[in-house]
């Protein structure tokens, strides 16, 4: 319709209105012999194109190709909206120093969104790989992450010490304000969770319970998590309690025995 009304307004300009009923008639009816087409996508039928779309379908495939396409050249605009600090937007398996054999099996692991427990030193690049694992995804998606999840921010990435502190600042809050339920949900809801320095802190008996709360509802509704610890999973024990260390456990547990990269630089 686009197409004929376009065409009609040509023929304005430069015929009188009998010349215009009598081309607009002879041109109608040529579109109308087209044979009809059923959309290979919609299912809908449309007058016969080379590409076996309609006009609409046409649209949103050039539209989701675009996203697909920004999205595959410029991850680091997704990392940046799901927390990823500025320090490591750039991480990925290419650019880490060493350990081919762990960016090999993380890679693999990553495929089938198994959850992660990295542990090593600090300055081994636990963080680095985290990050690596998650663009690595974008990387490879074969369709706009809004097509995958249909959450408006389908991962966090945030250290355990930030989200203690943010749980914190609902104790004084006031009616309306988000509640320390709210950040629990949605920490535990979210399709991805990077939970980066677990063990960082001294926690007390509270921020125990929060992470196994969080931890544990993750692990029963397989929501896929990736957790980075100076401790080893024994020391995690010690440190937090058996219910979490059991929960991690879970997990594909990676102990990365490289050297402070920060102090080597």
């Amino acid at each position: 319709m686009e197409a004929i009304k376009e065409e009609l307004d040509k023929m304005v300009q430069r015929h009188s209105p009998k010349q215009v009923d009598s081309e607009m008639g002879t041109h109608t009816q040529s579109i109308l012999k087209l044979p009809v087409e059923v959309c290979t996508v919609c299912g809908y039928e449309y007058r016969q194109t080379t590409d076996g779309m309609c006009d609409d379908c046409r649209r949103q495939k050039e539209h989701r190709d675009k996203l697909l396409q920004e999205q595959k050249e410029h991850p680091e605009h997704l990392l940046t909206n799901w927390g990823v600090p500025k320090k490591h937007i750039q991480s990925c398996f290419e650019n880490y120093q060493g350990g081919d054999e762990v960016k090999k099996y993380l890679l693999e692991a990553s495929k089938n969104n198994q959850d992660i427990l990295l542990c090593g030193k600090t300055g081994c690049g636990k963080t680095h790989l985290a990050v690596s694992i998650i663009r690595g995804k974008i990387e490879r998606a074969t369709k706009p992450f809004s097509e995958y999840y249909s959450e408006k921010k389908p991962a966090i990435f945030i250290t355990v010490p930030e989200l203690l502190f943010e749980i914190r600042q609902t104790f004084n809050a006031k009616d309306g304000d988000e509640n320390e339920k709210c950040i629990v949900d949605r920490y535990s809801e979210t399709s991805l969770l990077i939970l980066d320095d677990l063990g960082a802190e001294k926690t007390t008996e509270w921020a125990e319970s929060i992470l196994y709360l969080i931890i544990d509802r993750r692990n029963r509704d397989e929501k896929w998590t990736i957790v980075t610890s100076n401790l080893s999973l024994q020391e995690i024990e010690q440190a937090l309690g058996a219910r979490i260390a059991s929960r991690l456990s879970d997990m594909k547990v990676v102990n990365i025995k490289l050297p402070d990269y920060r102090k080597k630089r």
